[in-house]
């Protein structure tokens, strides 16, 4: 009789098993070969024992709950179920030999035990007899029950009580143990329900409860499954009875381990996410004021760059006027040649106005005691000055030494300043060396102050309670002002005063701010304690805010908050080489986008689309096009041109502006953002902002016009459903609701920007991610509307609305229900009806075309145009590039479907995962000697290295920086010749945005093909070489072939995929009859690399076992060999061996000649394998032998291959 080796989950072979043993059979050999070891811990042979009574008694629960569920109206089912659970939890780990219970294991196993049971258990128990067919039926759903808690419990015992996940082989050892074991409880279950039917409630009860002697012995007999130690360790838990201290100290025992170990994961929880996304941690409010702060501060920098650029313009203009502008500075003094020039008056109209506004904003926050003093006449006199300021004028002294990072200090002049300053501190009681030293130590706090040193800090650093702007201001000499490179210009005053000022107030507000939700949501207190630490931020020391948090909140706010954008690389070599990799990485996306002309009108659409599923029937309103014009003053020459008016309405203008970016509204393209992103103050950076600058300025146009749109469209909704709002609150709650249903890079997590520089995530995961979370928030937000309960979240009361209120606001949710609903679902609809209706696709032939497609089109939304002659090629649209919702189709189609959960997670692969970094994928391919995902092209042919480095060199830069409008030029260069692939209507479609990609389903077939089997010999060669190399366990090597044959195996399986799809497209499409279909089919495989044994294995749904030794035929090395050097001849000249080589030639000719003598691609196929390869095939389908016989394909060393193994041939 034959007898084959099992290798068991935990790595113990069972040699010489008989063929035909049962699964019970199989596993009282395991339990007999496991119960001989000893260990002081349990080993996990011994765990799978002591599981074998947990699985046991969990089942018999299971059963005890379904016999008494009519009685109890179900309720003895869960009960009973975790009870037994928990009880064969304990026995487990008594069997096991553990010191102490692992009570992660009894919770967690008796909440698993509560998964309903088969229906032959439930079946038995009504009275139904016993039958072969009914206990096969138990056995398959209580191997799936036992499965189902052995993976609990594997994760359980880990986490609970280790505070880790469990290991891979702990993991499989459960799971597989516990399906083989329920599968063996399967033929006890239906006797033990048919038990327990007999008996009342109360006797179970008590059997469950203190375990019922007299039917312990019949009982016993079921839960051990035939396992003699758990037969005992049953017997003595069901009759030992429970006194009160054991209940006392169990209850103990279990809860303070758990207490812990809950604790402990939590801690670890918090920490990482506190790290990678600290937002989850601080709260919605939090996140809004750090958000809506930081882009005020921008907006006031951003707002005096252009005041300061203005007045600049004029003075470059006319230099006279100069003097007249530091008059108005110094004393508000209007002269007749500002007023004669709108432009700039309302510059300066706009500076004294924002000047104004921050000063009053200052005032308040001091006012309110937010920003501490040591005595209260320090805190009277800072405002009497501030308020003077207000009334005369003010303005501060700027110096590079503290603007510019950049800024280069003159030794030189240092030490005329030193002396300066020392001779002006001469007096009687101080030398001229004690005032040099004092001039020293003077200039070095200043030094140390510098915008220099303070980048340079360390990421904890916190700013001093009030800059020096407000600091009391000393007399700067000549020469140490030239020193610290004062600024005296009128522009560079300008700005530096606001931009500083801004800096100061809104940071002082943001800093109030927090503190105040902090403490309104009971995340922090007034009061220290020992586990807690104080606050810190951004304006304020821990000793001034008095506010204590966790550690995990503090951390959050510190990295989402408090060191917001400061460089943490301190180590100036790895700095240099993360600015060049960023700024590469800027450039790179950049020609991908701002420098591809049909990527402007794909962001219009985008934006419309977005815009309407929010709820805006019409997007292009009043409020598109004054945002329009808000985009467009960003550029001179339309400011100049177009922005006319009174310098009053100049000023108003540019307060609006100024408004709109404080909300968050200005920016935020998350396309435009993402490639500005890798920019910093280095001269490469600076370079390269020159040409990013004005491109991402136009880019963003139809994008800020649409955001306020959509923020105008808010405001109007939101003061309908509370009129009595302020108006400030009410564009506060629009902004923030814009924010999140319109696109906005900065609400994107850090964590995910750095992965998707580094490859982790696609390279423009950013707009998928943020895509996603904008359709999270729209279908978030009507939902509430429909309900009547939107405004909770932003601090507004629904409950107090009236009925029309209510009622308007309910309207305008069904109404976003609808838009959502038309834009997402109607634009799939669309492009699956366009499918079926005019390129004649069915719902099959979509799915199976899709397959051989682009790999990053592979599941998404395409539109198909085929070709008239021939519908197996022709040309598609990716419709997520112009309306992005066709996105969540993809999603839909693979939970809808009844494909596997892989095709969901294939989509979601395909959205969010990396195809490596942009900058390094092509270095990648490079050294491959492989094109990006170009069907398997290679980059260069050529022999010689110098060649060969250049023709890689130009891919590599070409693939970086390569921008699109070259490549359009080069279409309609051709075009003009009357060659290339498009047409004149085509060039103006892709123009338009509409691109348009070609497909052939034949071409790209073999490279689709490719990967599946280079992934299958992986692992194959892998353990090839463990063995070769002879340093690997026996054990291990075992393992390596088996993962090896999993592998091999699941790989051609895909490919068999893909067969049956170009199948499918063969014989409904192309019209091709089946032999013609595999004909053609064999050639895609011959062309991917497939071995004969392999193709046959495919073709007829095999399995295929790997040789354990070496064996690779001369075909196979022809066909390796004809791809590595890509001919022939090629082939020849680089084999050295000649009888090698002579092989390759007979190869050559056998090829030749079964083309000449026109055998199909199948007999071609087998006539490729090795003698053993088809002696093998014939052994296994013995009815092929007469008829390969009769087609001349039996050689005589096939023959004698067949007669050693036994062959007989049959008539």
């Amino acid at each position: 009789m034959a007898t084959y080796n099992v290798k068991m989950p935990d790595g113990t072979v069972i040699e010489n098993v008989p063929e035909g043993t049962s699964k019970e059979e199989l596993l009282e050999k395991y339990t007999k070969h496991i119960s001989t070891k000893e260990s002081d811990e349990p080993e996990l042979s011994e765990v799978a024992t002591g599981f074998a009574a947990d699985v046991a008694i969990s089942t018999a629960g299971n059963v005890a709950g379904a016999a008494l569920a009519p009685a109890t109206l179900g309720l003895s089912y869960p009960i009973l179920s975790f009870a037994s659970g928990v009880a064969g939890n304990l026995a487990a780990q008594e069997l096991e030999g553990r010191d102490s219970y692992s009570w992660g294991r009894a919770i967690i196993g008796g909440i698993a035990n509560v998964l309903p049971g088969g229906k032959a258990a439930q079946k038995a128990a009504s009275g139904a007899k016993i039958t072969k067919e009914l206990v096969k039926q138990s056995v398959k759903e209580e191997a799936k029950r036992g499965a189902a808690l052995g993976a609990g419990e594997a994760v359980a015992t880990s986490v609970i009580d280790e505070g880790d996940l469990p290991s891979v082989e702990k993991f499989v050892t459960y799971t597989a143990g516990g399906t083989v074991l329920g599968g063996a409880l399967g033929r006890y279950t239906p006797k033990m329900s048919q038990v327990l039917s007999r008996k009342t409630p109360a006797e179970i009860d008590a059997y469950v409860a203190t375990g019922s002697p007299d039917a312990q012995e019949e009982v016993a007999d079921v839960l051990s499954a035939g396992i003699p130690k758990a037969k005992a360790e049953i017997s003595r838990k069901i009759s030992n009875q429970v006194n009160e201290t054991e209940t006392e100290k169990s209850v103990g025992m279990l809860t303070e381990p758990l207490l812990n170990a809950s604790k402990f994961l939590s801690e670890k929880t918090k920490q990482s996410l506190n790290q990678v996304l600290p937002q989850f941690t601080t709260g919605r409010a939090v996140n809004d004021i750090a958000f809506i702060g930081q882009k005020s501060i921008n907006a006031t920098r951003q707002s005096a760059e252009v005041l300061a650029q203005k007045v600049d313009n004029a003075i470059k203009a006319d230099p006279t006027i100069e003097k007249d502008i530091t008059n108005f500075i110094n004393d508000k003094v209007l002269t007749s040649k500002i007023t004669d020039n709108p432009d700039l008056h309302g510059a300066l109209l706009s500076f004294d106005d924002n000047l104004k506004n921050l000063q009053r904003r200052l005032v308040e926050v001091i006012d309110t005691g937010h920003i501490k003093f040591k005595t209260q006449k320090q805190k009277v006199k800072l405002l009497d000055t501030i308020n003077k300021s207000i009334r005369e004028g003010y303005t501060t002294t700027q110096y590079k030494i503290f603007t510019d990072p950049n800024f280069k200090r003159d030794p030189k002049q240092r030490a005329l300043a030193i002396e300066e300053m020392a001779r002006a501190a001469k007096t009687k009681t101080t030398t001229i060396e004690q005032a040099r030293v004092k001039a020293q130590e003077h200039l070095a706090s200043l030094e140390a102050n510098s915008a220099q040193s303070l980048r340079e800090k360390q990421v904890n650093y916190t700013p001093k309670l009030v800059d020096g702007i407000l600091k009391t201001k000393k007399f700067v000499g000549v020469e140490e002002a030239k020193y610290l490179g004062r600024l005296d210009k009128p522009a560079d005053r300008i700005q530096g005063t606001l931009s500083h000022l801004g800096d100061l107030v809104i940071g002082h507000e943001n800093d109030r701010d927090i503190i105040n939700a902090l403490l309104k949501s009971g995340q922090a207190t007034n009061r220290a304690s020992a586990d807690l630490v104080p606050l810190n931020l951004k304006y304020q020391t821990p000793e001034q805010t008095q506010v204590f948090v966790s550690p995990e909140l503090a951390t959050a706010v510190n990295t989402s908050y408090t060191n917001y954008g400061r460089n943490k690389i301190e180590d100036v070599n790895l700095k240099a080489a993360a600015d060049l990799y960023n700024n590469v990485n800027t450039a790179a996306k950049g020609t991908k986008v701002l420098l591809n002309p049909s990527s402007y009108p794909i962001n219009f659409y985008g934006s419309l689309f977005t815009a309407m599923s929010a709820g805006m029937a019409m997007p292009l309103t009043k409020g598109w096009a004054k945002g329009g014009r808000f985009a467009l003053s960003d550029f001179k020459w339309f400011d100049d041109g177009f922005n006319k008016g009174t310098a009053k309405e100049r000023a108003a203008f540019r307060a609006d502006i100024l408004e709109m970016q404080s909300l968050g509204l200005g920016d935020g393209n998350v396309l435009v953002d993402d490639i500005r992103n890798g920019l910093n103050n280095s001269q490469l950076s600076k370079g390269l902002d020159k040409v990013v600058n004005p491109l991402s300025k136009a880019y963003q146009v139809t994008d800020t016009a649409m955001r306020y749109s959509v923020f105008k469209h808010q405001q109007s909704v939101i003061s309908k459903f509370y009129p009595d709002l302020g108006e400030d609150e009410i564009k506060r709650v629009a902004a923030l609701v814009t924010n999140d249903v319109y696109q906005q890079y900065a609400k994107i997590p850090s964590i995910f920007r750095l992965l998707s520089k580094a490859g982790g995530l696609n390279p423009f995961v950013a707009f998928s991610l943020e895509f996603s979370r904008n359709m999270w928030h729209q279908s978030r937000y009507a939902k509430q509307m429909t309900l009547g309960t939107f405004g909770k979240e932003f601090g507004l009361d629904p409950s107090k609305m009236s009925a029309n209120q209510k009622g308007a606001m309910r309207r305008e949710g069904f109404k976003r229900v609808a838009m959502f609903a038309a834009v997402s679902a109607g634009s799939v609809a669309a492009v699956k009806a366009w499918n079926t209706d005019a390129a004649e696709y069915t719902p099959e032939q979509q799915d199976a075309v899709s397959s051989f497609l682009a790999p990053w089109d592979e599941n998404q939304q395409v539109v198909y145009v085929p070709d008239k002659d021939n519908p197996l090629k022709g040309k598609y649209a990716n419709s997520t590039y112009t309306v992005p919702h066709t996105l969540m189709g993809n999603f839909w189609d693979a939970a809808w479907s009844d494909k596997p959960i892989s095709e969901l997670g294939n989509v979601l692969s395909d959205t969010f995962a990396g195809t490596g970094s942009i900058v390094l994928a092509p270095l990648y391919s490079a050294v491959f000697n492989n094109e990006l995902e170009s069907n398997g092209k290679r980059i260069t042919n050529e022999v010689d290295g110098t060649k060969r480095f250049v023709d890689k060199a130009q891919f590599v830069a070409e693939e970086l920086f390569m921008p699109g409008f070259v490549k359009d030029i080069e279409r309609w260069k051709k075009l003009s010749r009357e060659q290339g692939d498009y047409s004149k209507s085509e060039l103006l479609a892709r123009g338009a945005g509409f691109r348009m990609y070609d497909y052939d389903v034949k071409e790209s077939a073999p490279f689709k093909v490719k990967p599946f089997m280079q992934s299958a010999r992986g692992n194959y060669s892998s353990y090839l070489s463990q063995l070769e190399r002879n340093e690997t366990s026996p054990i291990e090597l075992e393992k390596s072939y088996q993962e090896a044959n999993r592998v091999y195996n699941e790989n051609l399986q895909s490919v068999r995929g893909l067969v049956l799809k170009l199948n499918t497209l063969f014989t409904q499409k192309a019209g091709m009859k089946q032999e013609k279909a595999i004909d053609e089919i064999t050639k895609v495989l011959n062309e991917s690399g497939v071995s004969g044994r392999d193709y046959f294995a495919i073709m007829e749904n095999k399995t295929v076992t790997l040789p354990r030794q070496r064996s690779v035929s001369i075909s196979d090395r022809y066909d390796e060999g004809l791809t590595q050097y890509g001919s022939f001849s090629n082939l020849l000249k680089n084999t050295e061996d000649v009888a090698l080589m002579q092989k390759f030639g007979k190869e050559f000719k056998r090829r030749e000649q079964d083309k000449i003598l026109g055998k199909s691609e199948a007999d071609k196929k087998f006539a490729s394998m090795s003698s053993i390869d088809k002696a093998s095939r014939i052994m296994g389908n013995p009815n092929l032998f007469n008829s390969y016989l009769s087609r001349g394909l039996i050689t005589d060393d096939v023959m004698l291959n067949l007669i050693n193994n036994g062959f007989k041939q049959t008539n």
